[in-house]
């Protein structure tokens, strides 16, 4: 146990700036750009809250399961994230070859799920969402 819970120390502190929003916020950044940042650290804190409770949260928990205390410290998160157009991720919890997978989506500006702009954790999505929010 003592292990475990060091290795969610030594975990949270060095993922800890890419949970802080002032670290990764740039006023340079496009909405899409912004999303995109946000998307990777929550995928970040979706890692600490496994290393905290040794699973990860079910697609019916969501992300909502970050707002409450784990087993070894309290909240990962004090609120719930929004993308830059106000609307709540997407989470969602695969099987991929016998793994699990974690999928985090922003609808992107149309606010439809499965269109060109929707945005994850890849930098192509970012880019496809520029180019959806240009025309």
């Amino acid at each position: 146990m003592k292990v475990l819970c060091g290795t969610v120390m030594v975990f949270c502190l060095f993922f800890g700036a890419s949970l802080n929003a002032a670290d990764t916020y740039d006023p340079n950044d496009s909405p899409c750009e912004a999303t995109q940042k946000t998307i990777q650290s929550l995928h970040n804190a979706v890692q600490i809250w496994f290393l905290q409770n040794r699973r990860y949260p079910t697609t019916q928990e969501g992300l909502k399961a970050l707002l409450k205390p784990g087993q070894m410290m309290g909240p990962i998160m004090q609120k719930s994230p929004k993308d830059a157009w106000g609307n709540e991720f997407i989470y969602e919890l695969k099987k991929v070859a016998n793994k699990p997978k974690v999928v985090i989506l922003s609808k992107g500006p149309d606010r439809k799920l499965k269109t060109a702009d929707d945005i994850s954790k890849t930098h192509k999505d970012a880019k496809a969402c520029l180019s959806a929010s240009k025309d």
